[in-house]
């Protein structure tokens, strides 16, 4: 009777664990970390056409009123940053941080620009660390922009390493000016 016991306790240990005294170990699928999240249509023709854009040369028209090509830059800096905040959807984190990053670039562009025209307006000449930072936000949005376009596009080019979503080498410098920098 013990035996029965013992053999029934088994029968019913075995049944209850699912049906198997031996639990098989499943394969632990490994996940590749750097698959991005699929990026929707939209995300792309606008980081591709930005990208176009900001690299415009003036029009003959715009000379003439006497605007420069920071002109053109600052303003579709403005129109990327509230493109930017209109888009919807769920991105990748890194793409998130560019994205922020585009956006307090272009307000740092936004208040640059204007102390620029400020003093001109009044004759006075522009501050060498106005300047310094207008160029720098400027130059920094045009790689932000070159890295996502050649990513999410699948263009050919060079990329110059300061975008999170292409896990570029100098993103701390963007990081650096755009979360410490407040503005000014």
């Amino acid at each position: 009777m013990k035996k029965h016991f013992i053999i029934f306790s088994s029968i019913f240990l075995v049944f209850i664990s699912g049906c198997s005294p031996v639990k098989e170990q499943q394969p632990k699928l490994k996940i590749d970390e750097t698959v991005k999240k699929e990026v929707n249509k939209d995300i792309k023709e606008l980081v591709s056409t930005f990208n176009k854009t900001m690299r415009e040369d003036v029009s003959d028209k715009s000379k003439e009123s006497g605007h420069d090509k920071e002109y053109n830059q600052y303003l579709e800096s403005m129109a990327l940053a509230t493109s930017l905040s209109e888009l919807t959807g769920e991105v990748d984190d890194s793409l998130s941080k560019d994205f922020k990053n585009l956006g307090r670039l272009s307000l740092i562009i936004e208040e640059e620009y204007t102390k620029k025209i400020d003093a001109i307006n009044s004759g006075q000449d522009v501050p060498k660390e106005s300047i310094n930072r207008l160029d720098t936000s400027i130059k920094y949005v045009l790689y932000i922009l070159n890295d996502l376009d050649i990513i999410l596009n699948n263009k050919e080019g060079n990329l110059k390493g300061y975008s999170h979503y292409a896990n570029g080498e100098k993103v701390d410098a963007v990081d650096s000016m755009t979360e410490l920098d407040t503005i000014k």
